[in-house]
């Protein structure tokens, strides 16, 4: 099914059909003919530029044809892919094939994603388009590179947030071993309206891991209120380990029993582990970060002090005493959510392209916003153009490049369908050359994942303050903002979208000022690589 293109009030300005199909094929071109998909003249050029010559057109057709649901092009994407060696090219005839073949093909595109060191971008893909179907791929796309950041959104997408298939993923991450796909199960458990089936936690309990038993104790002790008892058969399991006893080799597990007990019987509960020998060996869960407000009351100051070394890459602020001060002030109401967000990862050329057949010259603070309707698999089901008073030629980019969106499995959740989105695609030259950068191969993301290694922190070399939105000033409306950004390897911002918002103009003035930040790239052990950050902006009225 296309893609449905609106405005509240009129329908979205589009480039001339007639005056598409004269012009030398380019992936702008291709790009543009998004609205005209529905006539077969220009169906038909999609489909025969899956197989030009130049790797963007046919990178660029790929996209198109997917998003648009063209079924005619499926042979054609699938033939073009066998002989494919552009990795731009490819990952988006692999996306594609995913979009729109049937699942029984899926294993045959792993060795496929393995050359263009595209795995990640396939499981990502087949766990939004197939859910749960997905999971047993797992192991397999494991063995062909898979890195674990992929992985865990990877289970989140294919269980739909923990709502669907979460205890196939338990069993599997049991059977594995696995302590990382056995953390993202549990951190999935805690979500709203997820589950794990009480038996997984009593093998969990019992697992030959020490690893395995302390996140299993963990997520008891963020899910037990205080006072309660646990049922009798996790009580049972963990009488028949040993970790009750403070055994110094595996001090985690009974450190995390002891955070359980705290959770039922007070903070008081047990001996201080901070600043002893012990201490070198506590862990908290991989979400920790997210978990904060509920893992604080139950450590000792010291024990905090462990902790916040380690999660603030030495930074001499506690973590606990900052997420403390994050929470107290959002403006009462606010939520966290993912419904704002910058597109980016278009097919290479196509945006810039785009602007130049329209006539649409780069502008500072120039962007079209719309909201956005997803499908679980990640393409939109509508997108309405928000007038943003777009000069006439970016007002007829505005719609194909927001519509040629793929949302990221993190931002979309199938429960809530008609939850609107707000997207944003930066229109200025900045933004521009950042979105032409290549996307960091599978090698440059398990580089980025690897915990050792000596790591030099970016510094941001360029800061563009947020202008606060009048509307929200004369309101006084005021509070914190905190987004997760990415920012690629070159010091771009790669992606950026808000896990803590204020207010919809509120948050989107911190987007648009975050998205024109550069930073040095950040290096591990001297290569450039990608990374994660978390941003706080604070809006206050003098």
């Amino acid at each position: 099914v296309p893609v449905v293109l609106a405005l509240a009030t009129a329908p979205p300005p589009r480039h001339d059909l007639d005056a598409l199909l004269v012009l030398p094929v380019s992936p702008g071109v291709i790009g543009l003919l998004v609205p005209h998909v529905s006539d077969p003249r220009a169906s038909e050029l999609v489909i025969t530029s899956i197989t030009h010559a130049d790797p963007a057109v046919r990178a660029a057709a790929a996209r198109v044809a997917s998003i648009a649901g063209l079924d005619a092009a499926r042979a054609v994407v699938r033939t073009a892919l066998e002989t494919e060696t552009d990795r731009s090219a490819a990952s988006e005839q692999l996306r594609a094939t995913i979009f729109m073949a049937p699942a029984a093909a899926d294993l045959t595109l792993v060795p496929i994603a393995r050359k263009h060191h595209l795995v990640d971008l396939v499981a990502e893909a087949l766990a939004s388009v197939r859910g749960p179907a997905a999971l047993p791929s797992l192991d397999a796309l494991r063995e062909a590179g898979l890195s674990a950041t992929a992985e865990a959104t990877v289970i989140a997408a294919a269980t739909r947030r923990g709502r669907e298939g979460l205890n196939i993923a338990a069993t599997s991450a049991l059977r594995s071993g696995s302590v990382e796909r056995w953390g993202t199960v549990l951190s999935l458990a805690r979500l709203p309206e997820a589950a794990i089936a009480p038996g997984l936690l009593v093998a969990g309990i019992g697992a030959p891991k020490p690893a395995i038993r302390a996140l299993t104790y963990w997520h008891l002790a963020l899910t037990t209120a205080k006072d309660a008892t646990l049922p009798a058969e996790i009580e049972a399991a963990i009488a028949r380990t040993s970790d009750a006893a403070r055994d110094q080799a595996n001090s985690d597990p009974a450190f995390a029993l002891i955070a359980l007990r705290r959770a039922q019987r007070g903070k008081d509960f047990g001996p201080d582990w901070g600043g002893g020998p012990a201490d070198a060996k506590l862990t908290l869960p991989r979400d920790a970060e997210g978990e904060v407000d509920q893992i604080g009351p139950l450590l000792t100051r010291a024990e905090e002090k462990v902790f916040s070394r380690r999660l603030s890459f030495g930074a001499n602020d506690w973590m606990f005493e900052r997420e403390r001060y994050r929470t107290t002030t959002v403006s009462p109401g606010a939520e966290t959510r993912g419904a704002l967000w910058l597109a980016g990862g278009l097919p290479p050329r196509m945006l810039r392209d785009m602007m130049a057949v329209t006539g649409c010259k780069p502008a500072a603070r120039q962007r079209a916003v719309a909201l956005a309707r997803y499908r679980p698999d990640g393409r939109a089901r509508q997108v309405s153009v928000i007038d943003t008073r777009l000069p006439q030629a970016c007002a007829e980019v505005a719609g194909p490049a927001l519509g040629l969106t793929i949302g990221p499995p993190d931002l979309i959740d199938p429960a809530r369908a008609e939850r609107q989105t707000v997207l944003i695609v930066p229109l200025e030259q900045d933004a521009l050359d950042c979105a032409e950068q290549p996307e960091p191969s599978a090698v440059e993301r398990v580089i980025a994942d690897d915990e050792l290694g000596t790591i030099k922190e970016p510094r941001k070399v360029k800061n563009v303050a947020p202008e606060y939105p009048m509307s929200a000033l004369s309101g006084r409306v005021q509070g914190t903002v905190v987004l997760d950004a990415t920012i690629s390897s070159a010091g771009c911002i790669r992606s950026l979208r808000v896990l803590r918002g204020v207010s919809p103009d509120i948050d989107a003035a911190a987007m648009v000022a975050i998205s024109q930040w550069r930073y040095t790239p950040t290096l591990l052990n001297g290569t450039a690589v990608p990374v994660k950050m978390t941003v706080t902006i604070n809006f206050r009225v003098s």
